[in-house]
């Protein structure tokens, strides 16, 4: 059962629930974007099991007129197991993804794990042309210098304001700049 503070940003706690709602936020003319709970895995039974999770949801996906995309985090793909753990998973579900028409957004975390994101979304956008996408955290300097290297690249690129707290040296902490 999810604690009243989760129903606000949480559609369900199983796959029919979330397509269900779907169904009904697309009855609105509302797209929805779809992701399971967790991240930051350091073992490889619960990356499998997301995964398979996820591929389970593509098909579900695809089977609809739904206006739905998957989301995934790239600690709960395996980046903090094993870079080639996170590589292997996310083009499995990207396979997936683009053989079923769902496309894919790879989710930013923290600073520290940017560099492993962009190389993985450039990959798989350049292996699956307008299939996938990438969220950049706004507030990181080093963000328009990505949006450029990004810009030749057959894939979606989402600006986002960033849940995370980075340093000074790295960030813009303020609305100033």
């Amino acid at each position: 059962m999810l604690p009243p503070v989760a129903r606000q940003f949480v559609a369900g706690e199983t796959a029919a629930a979330v397509l269900e709602h779907a169904r009904r936020l697309g009855e609105r003319d509302v797209g929805t974007i779809v992701n399971l709970l967790g991240e930051h895995y350091h073992s490889r039974p619960p990356v499998e099991r997301d995964a398979d999770t996820y591929c389970q949801l593509i098909e579900d996906i695809g089977a609809t007129d739904l206006r739905a995309c998957l989301s995934v985090k790239p600690s709960q793909l395996g980046l903090f197991v094993a870079p080639e753990l996170f590589e292997s998973t996310l083009a499995s579900i990207v396979d997936h993804a683009a053989a079923n028409g769902v496309f894919v957004w790879i989710d930013m975390e923290d600073h520290t794990t940017t560099a492993d994101t962009l190389d993985a979304f450039e990959r798989q956008a350049r292996a699956h042309p307008g299939t996938v996408g990438v969220c950049l955290q706004a507030n990181l300097r080093r963000s328009a210098d990505d949006i450029e290297r990004l810009a030749s690249v057959p894939g979606k690129v989402r600006l986002v304001k960033g849940a995370y707290d980075p340093p000074a040296e790295i960030a813009y902490t303020d609305a100033t700049g």
